[in-house]
């Protein structure tokens, strides 16, 4: 290793990595175990999504939890599998708008919170390739303030 040089901590585990075609299908699979915490959270709720997919990644989720919609490839499913029963509250940085809930099963939204209950081992996936581009944000995403993951 070179001594003189900083390396993002992503690079430690490259030989991990998997990698698609742009725009090809990809399915992006983790699963959610809470290890006997009650809950936890990604983030902070401060308007900001700066830091929610670093919290991710520190509890091996990886760091695409940032946003939900289309933000980096149309051909992602990001999915989240739960290894207990759990409700998952995504806080946006801004009011959720149609097309940017991608999922096959239908939250409960509340002002900025979009909350998901899944089963033990039950997955919730986020096709970003069905989100919807707004014509006044010019983009195809909301940014995730932080998330919310609570033992049932």
């Amino acid at each position: 290793m070179v001594k003189t040089a900083t390396f993002h901590p992503i690079y430690e585990t490259f030989q991990d990595v998997e990698l698609s075609v742009q725009g090809a299908e990809f399915e992006w699979s983790v699963t959610l175990d809470l290890g006997g915490r009650n809950h936890l959270q990604l983030g902070v709720l401060d308007g900001s999504s700066a830091g929610t997919g670093d919290a991710a990644a520190k509890e091996k989720l990886g760091v695409h939890w940032n946003y939900l919609g289309h933000r980096y490839d149309r051909g992602w499913t990001r999915t989240l599998v739960a290894a207990q029963a759990t409700k998952i509250t995504f806080y946006l940085v801004d009011d959720p708008r149609p097309g940017i809930i991608t999922s096959d099963q239908q939250p409960t939204i509340r002002g900025r919170a979009v909350t998901y209950v899944l089963e033990k081992d039950e997955a919730l996936k986020l096709h970003d390739g069905r989100a919807t581009i707004s014509i006044l944000s010019l983009n195809s995403y909301i940014s995730v303030d932080a998330i919310k993951i609570e033992a049932l």
